[in-house]
C-alpha cells in the first residue's frame, strides 16, 4: 500500500471530530490531546458506529483537502486559511450529505456511498470563509469556539 494512502490515528480522529461531532474547533486546535482522553477516545472510535463511517468520513476529507487548493477552487488559498479552515469545510459537507446536524453520523452511514456534488463544496467554502473572515481569519478564530457556534446555529 502507498504511503499517502495509510491513514493515521491523529488524522482518523481529527476527521471523525470535524464530520461526525461537529467539533472541527477541537479537530483543529488540539489534534493530538483529543485521542489522550478516554472519554474523547471513546467517543471517536466507539463501537456503536458502523465500520463504514470511517471510511465514509475519509472519503469526505479528501475531498475537502483536493477541492480547497487554489487550483481547484478558484481562490488564492494561503496554505495557513487551509489549515485554519478546511475541518470547518468538512464539517459542512457532512452536514449538507446528512440533510442537517442531528445524527450525521447514523446518516452517514445509511448513504450507500459518499457522492458530494460541486456545489456542496463550493457552498460550503464560501460559508465557512464568510464565518471566518467575519472573526479576523487567524488561528484563535479557527481554534476556538466562536466560529463552529457561528455556523451550527
Amino acid at each position: 500500500m502507498p504511503v499517502a494512502k495509510i491513514i493515521s490515528i491523529p488524522y482518523m480522529a481529527q476527521t471523525m471530530m470535524a464530520t461526525t461531532l461537529l467539533k472541527p474547533d477541537s479537530a483543529r486546535a488540539r489534534p493530538s490531546t483529543i485521542i489522550n482522553s478516554d472519554t474523547e477516545y471513546r467517543k471517536i472510535f466507539s463501537l456503536d458506529f458502523p465500520i463504514d463511517i470511517y471510511l465514509k468520513v475519509i472519503q469526505i476529507m479528501k475531498a475537502v483537502e483536493i477541492y480547497i487548493k487554489p487550483e481547484n477552487c478558484g481562490l488564492e488559498l494561503e496554505r495557513k486559511t487551509i489549515t485554519n479552515i478546511k475541518y470547518y469545510v468538512a464539517m459542512m459537507v457532512s452536514i449538507g450529505l446528512a440533510g442537517g446536524k442531528e445524527d450525521v453520523s447514523a446518516k452517514l452511514s445509511a448513504l450507500p456511498a459518499i457522492s458530494i456534488t460541486p456545489e456542496l463544496l463550493a457552498e460550503s467554502l464560501k460559508t465557512v470563509l464568510n464565518g471566518f473572515n467575519d472573526l479576523g481569519a487567524t488561528d484563535q478564530a479557527a481554534k476556538g469556539s466562536e466560529l463552529v457556534g457561528k455556523l451550527l446555529s
